[in-house]
């Protein structure tokens, strides 16, 4: 009988996020094969612990990395680089399960290079395995693919539940021919959105490996796709409208299965989850029925634009806490280009009932996107600072194969937000790093407000200190100088492993002109969860 080993590569990047890192791709095609009698095992590796590295010299962003690599300034972001996961465990589990296939998920272009220095790995230990990849990575760049990386003998295009099950068939004689969308060196490949209708399947085994918040938790999926064609994302180039439902009791029964192993949190991966209501609403009635004393969220995101009270009443009747909202631009002249619904109006509607019902409310919005400005984005963020939410900015990357890709060089590792990789002029990376700060230290200034506090000012001493400075510590110094002189902190910290102690030094420098236009306007800043808000300048006393 033939066995596949499915892997989760590790990868390379400033930071992650951590709830958003379980394989539904390959956990679904495991859960596709495993109900037709195919032995399958799974590896993620990704569920290894991270190391340091280098910091990329090659990323735009280098000098930014640079100079805040020994900088404790909390709002600072990116001063370390690392791997996070490893194939540790993985050669002896490859020898002990004996697979006959091995497929790699290549999912995401950014991470492509990673996913290539453990595909030569492995196919220069275990030469007489069957190596197969897919993912979108492998979707957009179809018969490319095996030439880019050799080691490869198949690659899947598009969802991958059926395509592996009759590669396998016919790997094993069963099928006379290769099925659409599978590809190899002897054969052009055929792609086909007739596999879009696969379904999501829940793959029992592996349902309570992963956290949420360190908590137990379950990710899965509603629906597949998205009916919006926005020129920045991947759906507009492979999902072409299509948008998939699963059943009802589909979804209740994978539910179930999780609930029963003492699973309470649950996160739904959706593009669009809300874009059907009477789907929506029906599903959100049956978990009311079902399950009492959950936790469900969103993380990818909910359309703004197919919410109202009703809805949101319903949500969080069902287990919503929180709400992850994108306004991508508050432009309607650059939503318009970017060919993304529009109702800037609106978004103000749904903030205000969504914090009529207790929600935690988060609105992203993409810095550094084509045809924009940066009055566009700086207008984004004031609009957001006043509002009653955490701001979100998301940095603008390219996407392979959308209408924003006009990348003129193989190098797929610019294509990921902290690279800081854009044609447009004013977005480099001083001003995106800049912006991203603002919006950390104005989300800082939010909680501030939430919890009723003053910063005072918080010297940290040149003498030594037995325990390490706290976060909080080290904000109140930050924020403190930002607001009171208008200068940001450097903040140092050495320490002596002999003494177990900690030697602080801070210096200031001054802020840049897009930075202290803020600081300058002494903006209302609204709390996040609270009703309260305050002018900048009554921060301190």
């Amino acid at each position: 009988m033939t066995r596949i080993l499915l892997i989760q590569p590790f990868v390379s990047e400033y930071y992650i996020t951590n709830e958003r890192l379980v394989p539904l791709g390959l956990l679904s095609i495991c859960s596709y094969l495993e109900e037709r009698g195919i032995e399958n095992c799974l590896f993620d590796c990704l569920r290894n612990s991270r190391k340091e590295l280098k910091l990329p010299d090659f990323f735009p962003s280098y000098k930014i990395s640079k100079k805040n690599q020994n900088d404790q300034n909390p709002f600072n972001f990116f001063s370390k680089y690392y791997q996070y996961g490893n194939d540790s465990g993985l050669f002896e589990t490859i020898q002990k399960f004996k697979p006959d296939i091995i497929g790699l998920s290549m999912n995401f272009s950014a991470y492509a290079s990673d996913s290539a220095v453990l595909l030569k790995k492995l196919k220069n230990r275990f030469r007489d395995i069957t190596f197969i990849a897919g993912g979108w990575h492998i979707t957009y760049l179809k018969e490319k693919a095996i030439e880019l990386y050799p080691e490869l003998d198949f690659v899947i295009s598009g969802p991958g539940e059926k395509p592996v099950y009759e590669l396998i068939k016919y790997i094993n004689g069963d099928l006379e021919q290769l099925p659409d969308c599978v590809y190899s060196k002897e054969r052009e490949q055929i792609y086909s959105n007739e596999l879009w209708n696969n379904e999501f399947y829940c793959k029992r085994k592996f349902i309570d490996n992963y956290t949420i918040f360190g908590k137990k938790s379950h990710t899965l999926v509603a629906t597949r796709g998205c009916m919006n064609s926005c020129n920045f994302c991947v759906m507009s180039v492979f999902g072409n409208g299509v948008y998939f439902k699963r059943k009802i009791e589909d979804i209740i029964f994978e539910m179930t299965v999780a609930y029963e192993k003492g699973i309470r949190y649950f996160n739904f991966e959706d593009d669009n989850i809300t874009t059907d209501r009477d789907f929506i609403n029906k599903l959100l009635n049956r978990i009311i029925n079902c399950f009492n004393d959950i936790s469900l969220f969103a993380m990818n995101g909910i359309e703004y634009s197919t919410l109202d009270f009703e809805l949101l009443n319903l949500m969080k009747k069902a287990g919503f806490q929180n709400l992850n909202l994108s306004i991508a631009i508050k432009s309607e002249t650059v939503l318009k280009k970017m060919n993304r619904p529009f109702q800037t109006d609106k978004i103000y509607d749904v903030v205000k009932d969504s914090k009529k019902l207790k929600f935690n409310t988060t609105v992203y919005f993409i810095c550094g996107s084509p045809d924009t400005n940066l009055q566009d984005s700086i207008e984004t963020l004031e609009y957001l600072i006043t509002m009653p939410v955490l701001i979100g900015l998301s940095l603008f990357y390219k996407v392979p194969g959308t209408d924003s890709f006009k990348i003129e060089t193989d190098d797929f590792n610019l294509c990921r937000g902290t690279a800081m990789y854009t044609e447009e002029s004013w977005a480099d990376p001083d001003t995106l790093n800049e912006l991203f700060i603002i919006s950390r230290f104005f989300n800082y200034l939010k909680s501030v407000i939430d919890r009723g506090d003053d910063i005072t000012y918080d010297q940290i001493s040149k003498g030594k200190h037995k325990k390490k400075c706290s976060d909080v510590k080290l904000k109140k110094i930050a924020a403190y100088n930002l607001i009171k002189f208008g200068d940001n902190v450097r903040i140092y910290c050495n320490k002596n492993k002999d003494e177990g102690t900690y030697q602080y030094k801070y210096e200031t420098y001054p802020n840049n002109s897009y930075r202290k236009y803020f600081l300058d306007s002494d903006i209302l800043v609204s709390g996040y969860k609270s009703n309260d808000s305050r002018k900048l300048r009554d921060f301190i006393n």
